[in-house]
């Protein structure tokens, strides 16, 4: 399945930019993606346990430019305001 946000999501601030690249991968999930300086979205959802999972792919560097290096691409992850995973580096 390619990304979609989940119903009721909205962007939180910031702007939000979607890019494709079939070239990326043979499975769609990982040829669309959402990015911006300081992306935040808000999925609401009804109290209760979940599990969270995030995926990764690299559309651009690599693909359309040379390839990517240490601290191209990281990212913090919060959840509820608490940050479950800090400056995860995708290199």
């Amino acid at each position: 399945m390619a990304f979609s946000s989940d119903p009721g999501a909205k962007l939180v601030s910031g702007t939000s930019y979607k890019f494709s690249n079939s070239g990326a991968s043979s499975r769609k999930r990982y040829q669309l993606e959402r990015n911006s300086p300081d992306l935040r979205i808000m999925v609401p959802v009804e109290n209760g346990k979940y599990t969270v999972v995030t995926f990764h792919n690299e559309l651009w560097y690599g693909k359309k430019v040379p390839k990517a290096s240490a601290g191209n691409r990281v990212f913090t992850i919060s959840l509820e305001g608490k940050v479950v995973k800090n400056e995860l580096d995708l290199f």
